[in-house]
């Protein structure tokens, strides 16, 4: 009830990407706590349709621009979890983001939470499951390359905006 609650009391004030006051603060982040759990379960298909039904998307795209960076990075780790196996949300987050342009932005090198969270939801966002593995670089070995039984892959070199910046390969 909660996160229904903060939902729609965010949607009645147009979606703001602050809150102000101690009270307000600390019911927005235990609303996002209770969202996290409830959307990282592969079973909770109902709740995550109720979240995105009350308005969760917008509300969660506008904390992207939050100044507290906690509330930043569970907002990016909600819309990841909302978009894994979910069409719906991945077009919604999609439209509404400039396909993926307000995620990008949130990529930090000063804040790895939630660069690795708005990672995440970009690669939920254009990536059907299941997700190739990418193995980690091990400098004793050799680079380690994804699975390509999946057809071809181009390796693209991002700004931390985003933006391509040069094509390096296709392998």
């Amino acid at each position: 009830r909660i996160v229904l609650r903060m939902l729609r009391w965010l949607r009645m004030h147009n979606h703001p990407a602050n809150v102000s006051g101690v009270s307000h603060r600390f019911q927005l982040y235990v609303a996002l706590c209770y969202m996290d759990m409830c959307t990282c379960a592969n079973d909770e298909e109902q709740r995550r349709q109720e979240i995105i039904q009350h308005g969760g998307i917008p509300s969660l795209l506008a904390l992207l621009g939050a100044t507290h960076p906690v509330f930043r990075t569970q907002a990016a780790g909600v819309l990841a979890n909302l978009m894994l196996e979910c069409p719906e949300a991945k077009e919604q987050v999609s439209a509404a983001s400039y396909s993926g342009k307000r995620l990008a932005d949130r990529l930090e090198p000063e804040a790895s939470a939630l660069t690795q969270q708005a990672s995440r939801a970009l690669v939920n966002m254009f990536v059907d499951p299941p997700v190739p593995q990418v193995f980690l670089y091990n400098r004793r070995c050799e680079v380690a390359l994804p699975d390509l039984r999946s057809g071809p892959w181009c390796l693209q070199e991002y700004t931390l905006r985003g933006e391509a910046f040069t094509e390096l390969e296709i392998v």
